[in-house]
């Protein structure tokens, strides 16, 4: 098939006779489903911008490969081709943010230690170390938690005018 279609043939109905003439025994919608995806194929490669020639900001391409990474356009997904292509370990580095969101939202704490195992090779080892040293310093750091949310109803009870700066201090 690839032959005749390089040969100029590009109608369905034509290649698929003279595939039955070389011998071919399968049918013709088979022959004529292949030069429809060929046609669109071809078509969409014509119709594809270039390569990228200015560097997106790294927001939009942080956005583009987290948040907006379902996002159908046709620049954002060229962006983000040219971006998977020429870097594996941002993708790993996605991949690893995506594992660790599941795991929070599914509220999963048992797979942290393989998250952080994985992490610490990679881009993100910073954020696993960090996130080992609170784990390791759990109580400290819930009591650290306990205070800042004092502080912040505090701030809340000061802001919204209901208490004086004196009474806010009393609860303090």
């Amino acid at each position: 098939m690839n032959a005749n279609w390089n040969g100029g043939c590009r109608n369905g109905s034509e290649l698929w006779r003279r595939l039955r003439a070389a011998g071919y025994g399968g049918s013709m919608r088979v022959v004529t489903e292949w030069t429809t995806r060929r046609r669109r194929a071809t078509r969409a490669g014509a119709d594809r911008p270039g390569p990228i020639t200015t560097v997106p900001p790294a927001r939009t391409i942080a956005r583009l490969l987290t948040s907006e990474r379902d996002c159908k356009s046709a620049e954002a997904l060229r962006i983000r081709v040219a971006i998977e292509t020429a870097s594996p370990t941002i993708v790993a580095a996605r991949n690893l943010l995506d594992r660790i969101r599941t795991m929070v939202a599914a509220k999963m704490p048992d797979d942290l230690a393989s998250w952080i195992r994985d992490a610490a090779e990679s881009e993100l080892a910073s954020f696993a170390f960090g996130i080992e040293a609170d784990e390791a310093g759990e109580s400290c750091n819930r009591r650290a938690l306990v205070q800042r949310k004092r502080v912040m109803s505090v701030l809340i009870q000061v802001s919204s005018k209901k208490t004086s700066r004196s009474d806010a201090m009393r609860c303090w």
